[in-house]
């Protein structure tokens, strides 16, 4: 029993994409039907036997053949370049062209399969007549009326021929014939409604793959969008903090110890937490925007994790954790840098996150040809629900208050980051209550015949400046002025840029040995293109260095080509202090 008018509904094609999807099967099929039915016609015209049917019947009929062939491809030719006119009239052109050629064949097996009296011909037109009206079926199977439409006019000339007869024989074969073409019908049938369901989950598939795709678009539209965002937004940020770092560092140099030291401190404190917060997001924004560059190479493994180690032994003791560490004697292939980040975040997390008294203990094991760097606490643990949300930025366990002790929140986003930037595997187990293992896969390294230095830097200054002129070029007053005065405490003589005009500069300067600028700068000019004028007219490379909160990845590469050092802002007096220093040393000048 066929389904009702609700299945039928069910199986419409109301989408333009798909109507043209089933117009351009349907083309095919019936392009390749009408092929075969007219070869099939010339075999029946050329084996017919004379005498049996008037010769002029069968050539008007072979005729009719050719013309529905010649007559369908002049139509699928109009329709190829006219598509959007007879689009509309496509349904009708089918639905007729089904009922010509189902009564022409129709009225073939009276004519040829009925009216022969030799058996072998008989057979042969009864193969032809069945397999052309079978493939009829198959090339109507896309549009329901027409298929129909071909069905109902094969079978009628057989129908009304089996009445008409009185031969015993021609009722049998002529029921033979309607319920073979009734059987593959209901096969067509079938077939018809998987094709289009075929087709409407193909549409659906190329709808939603498209979704997808201009959703895809979007999203890396607005992380683009938020990374730009980030990129200018964090030099407005941290001018007035960078300001804040040179004038405290200048304070504390010349402040007396007594009760307004505590104050101090408590200062250096609170600007301290907001620069971490800042590198923290300036650290994902860069590693968002693929502006961080990765040179990994063979590293002496127990150099880097005794660093961090002996780094944070008296933090962890402060807390009243123990801090052990295991040596290793291996080499692995990373990022010396990049990895000694992640193991010391991983390590800071464990201290700030045990949750009580207990022991930490950083090591390595060997690990299916790989080695795996582990860092074991026994502290309070992860729940099971909250492991893969611990490394999303800002999610943080048991510090509702957002106590800034307890850390930011983003030491494990970044830790996540800078693994999948590396290649490297990193894995949490943990049991609530028993604590938690942190765990880095590395691959392993054949020791270098020169063995790699990996140098740290610390909190130290030189203790001799190299004294010289430097030019100070910045926008803003308040951190040019915290400038100037460091410049002095530290022994430089300074002059201060007061047009970005870097020929009357270079007259009235001649002789700058260093240039230290902020990148942002006013009169449509930046830093990056005041030093490059500056070394041009001197005819010599001029020390350099940017200060930039800017993290695009894009100006990162165009400094770093124009051989000109960079420091992120809110820099580090001590450290712009190494910088220069170290800038002046290997300077030619």
């Amino acid at each position: 029993m066929l389904p009702g008018h609700a299945f039928f509904a069910r199986h419409e094609l109301s989408s333009e994409a798909l109507l043209n999807e089933r117009i351009r099967l349907e083309r095919i099929q019936t392009s390749i039907g009408a092929v075969a039915a007219t070869i099939m016609a010339s075999v029946v015209y050329s084996t017919y036997p004379a005498g049996y049917i008037p010769d002029h019947v069968v050539r008007l009929w072979f005729a009719f053949q050719y013309f529905l062939c010649i007559a369908w491809f002049s139509f699928l030719g109009a329709y190829h370049y006219k598509a959007d006119v007879l689009r509309q009239f496509w349904s009708y052109a089918a639905t007729i062209a089904s009922v010509l050629y189902g009564l022409s064949w129709g009225i073939g097996w009276v004519l040829f399969a009925e009216n022969s009296n030799q058996i072998n011909h008989a057979v042969l037109y009864i193969v032809i007549c069945a397999g052309v009206v079978s493939g009829g079926f198959f090339a109507t199977a896309f549009y329901f009326p027409s298929m129909l439409a071909f069905t109902i006019s094969s079978i009628t000339p057989i129908t009304v021929n089996a009445l008409m007869n009185g031969s015993s024989l021609h009722p049998w074969l002529s029921g033979s014939i309607i319920v073979y073409a009734l059987t593959f019908f209901g096969f067509a049938l079938n077939l018809h409604f998987f094709l289009l369901d075929s087709l409407i989950r193909r549409e659906r598939e190329i709808t939603l793959s498209r979704r997808l795709e201009e959703e895809k678009k979007q999203t890396e539209l607005a992380h683009q969008e938020k990374n730009r965002f980030l990129a200018a937004a964090s030099h407005d940020l941290r001018q007035p903090l960078q300001a804040i770092h040179f004038f405290q560092y200048a304070l504390e140099k010349q402040l007396p110890i007594d009760q307004e030291w505590s104050v101090f401190k408590k200062m250096q404190e609170s600007t301290q937490s907001l620069t971490e917060l800042l590198d923290a997001l300036l650290d994902i924004s860069k590693l968002d925007a693929g502006g961080t560059e990765v040179k990994c190479q063979p590293l002496f493994l127990h150099d880097l994790l005794y660093q961090v180690y002996q780094r944070y032994f008296s933090l962890a003791a402060n807390a009243g954790i123990d801090l052990d560490y295991v040596p290793v004697r291996l080499w692995v292939n990373s990022d010396p840098k990049l990895l000694e980040r992640i193991i010391q975040n991983l390590v800071v997390n464990a201290i700030k996150h045990m949750g009580k008294q207990g022991r930490i203990v950083l090591g390595a094991r060997r690990c299916a040809g790989k080695i795996r760097v582990e860092v074991h606490d026994n502290g309070v643990g992860i729940p099971l629900s909250a492991q893969s949300a611990i490394f999303k930025e800002f999610y943080q366990l048991n510090n509702p208050e957002r106590n800034r002790d307890k850390g930011l929140g983003l030491g494990l986003s970044i830790v996540k980051r800078l693994a999948g930037l590396l290649g490297h595997e990193v894995r949490l187990v943990s049991q609530e209550g028993r604590g938690c293992v942190f765990s880095l896969t590395l691959p392993l390294a054949s020791k270098p015949m020169f063995p790699t230095i990996v140098s740290h830097q610390t909190d130290t200054t030189s203790a001799i400046p190299i004294h010289g002129q430097v030019l100070l070029v910045e926008d803003d007053k308040t951190v040019l002025d915290a400038l100037v005065l460091l410049f002095h405490l530290w022994g430089y003589s300074t002059i201060t840029a007061e047009t970005l005009d870097a020929a009357t500069i270079f007259r009235k300067y001649p002789d700058i040995l260093m240039i230290i600028s902020d990148y942002q700068l006013q009169e449509n000019c930046n830093g990056l293109q005041l030093i490059q004028q500056l070394r041009l007219l001197s005819d010599r490379e001029i020390p350099a260095i940017l200060i930039t909160g800017n993290t695009s990845p894009d100006l990162l590469q165009v400094i770093t080509q124009a051989g000109v050092a960079v420091s992120y802002k809110p820099i580090n007096p001590r450290m712009l202090r190494r910088l220069a220093e170290s800038m002046m040393r290997v300077s030619p000048v």
